[in-house]
């Protein structure tokens, strides 16, 4: 029971490491993308900060075109998406990885303080295949359209096969801040 638990504790300490470099990196105004050892996944020609910005403008105007309230992007879900897409990419899994940790494990970890909230996750060539997917499927059509939800994050992360990794982490924050 005390290696298991020093183990998981080896491991949480990790993440943190990670994720606090991935957020220095990103606050010194670098691509993390572009500079990180897990570059292969920036394969197929394309800019994937660009394709974060069309994914979450793709999910905000599911929003506005019935008339729902524009989410704003939450900048510490924002990059707890993105790391969410990495290690699904990297590492083949869910909504869960193979340890049990899930998106709200990393937002719990990680301080953030949240009402509620929720994850879409999605696998497929392109960012237009996702949302329809996600759009036709009620419970992440739900988590879109919630008007529980004011922030979200999105990740996405494009493998040397092309596919891509999406996330999208909707949540109510506690404080009712932008993150």
């Amino acid at each position: 029971m005390k290696k298991t638990l020093f183990l998981l504790s080896q491991g949480v300490g990790a993440v943190v490491i990670i994720f606090s470099i991935i957020w220095v990196v990103e606050w010194l105004g670098f691509d993390f993308l572009r500079w990180s050892p897990i570059s292969q996944f920036q394969s197929c020609g394309e800019d994937i900060t660009s394709l974060r910005r069309e994914f979450s403008a793709a999910t905000n105007w599911e929003r506005i075109s019935r008339e729902l309230p524009e989410l704003k992007i939450h900048a510490q879900v924002n990059q707890i998406a993105q790391l969410r897409a990495y290690e699904m990419a990297a590492r083949g899994y869910g909504h869960a990885n193979p340890e049990g940790d899930t998106a709200f494990t990393l937002m719990n970890l990680f301080g953030v303080q949240y009402e509620i909230t929720s994850e879409n996750i999605s696998v497929l060539q392109s960012m237009q295949e996702a949302i329809q997917g996600l759009m036709s499927s009620e419970g992440h059509k739900e988590n879109i359209l919630s008007t529980e939800f004011t922030h979200f994050g999105v990740g996405v992360v494009t493998d040397a096969r092309c596919n891509k990794y999406f996330t999208q982490i909707f949540l109510q924050p506690a404080d009712d801040t932008e993150g």
